[in-house]
């Protein structure tokens, strides 16, 4: 009997067998919403398309085996991420939300920050929240922490940790890593 390819995706089982697999090569693969993470890689399921999408690259050969060696070359090369104009664009959006120039630095929910950088229609699913998470874990790591305009960046962590405004992802150290908020001093 011959393989659904389309079932097989849709169903979850694929993902299932590259988390297996991932797992025996020493590799940390999370499930975030629709998206599965792996350092410093986002990948999503395309059952329709019987296609994945790794970082933005669609790849149709699906085999488990070709996907988790696509995620241990993308962990072993130099990223790619430019941690400044992230760094600019979160910075924009924060002071857009907080209508600041000078003063106190007000906490801003990253979520609200994310709402802002998707506003356009479609572009949510074109840059999802797991991918946003690894970009603000990226940046975290990159040790870039101030600007062009001088204000440093600061994530916050609270009881919001625990809630649907966190984005979660997963570390070059292989742990969850949680960002809830963001102030810019």
């Amino acid at each position: 009997m011959a393989l659904d390819a389309a079932t097989y995706l849709a169903e979850g089982r694929f993902t299932t067998e590259i988390t297996a697999l991932a797992a025996t090569r020493d590799l940390c693969v999370e499930r975030i919403g629709d998206r599965v993470v792996c350092y410093p890689s986002v990948l999503r399921v395309d059952p329709e398309l019987t296609a994945v999408e790794i970082d933005g690259r669609r790849e149709y050969g699906i085999r488990p085996s070709r996907i988790v060696a696509t995620l241990e070359a993308a962990r072993s090369r130099a990223s790619r991420f430019r941690a400044a104009p992230f760094f600019d664009a979160v910075e924009a959006a924060y002071l857009h939300l907080t209508k600041m120039s000078t003063g106190r630095a007000p906490i801003v929910r990253l979520i609200d920050i994310w709402d802002l950088l998707t506003l356009r229609p479609g572009t949510s699913s074109e840059y999802s929240k797991a991918e946003f998470a690894r970009d603000l874990n990226l940046l975290d790591e990159s040790g870039v922490t101030v600007g062009a305009a001088g204000r440093t960046i600061h994530f916050s962590a609270s009881s919001g940790t625990r809630t649907d405004a966190a984005f979660s992802t997963v570390g070059r150290d292989g742990r969850p890593h949680i960002y809830w908020g963001v102030s810019f001093s």
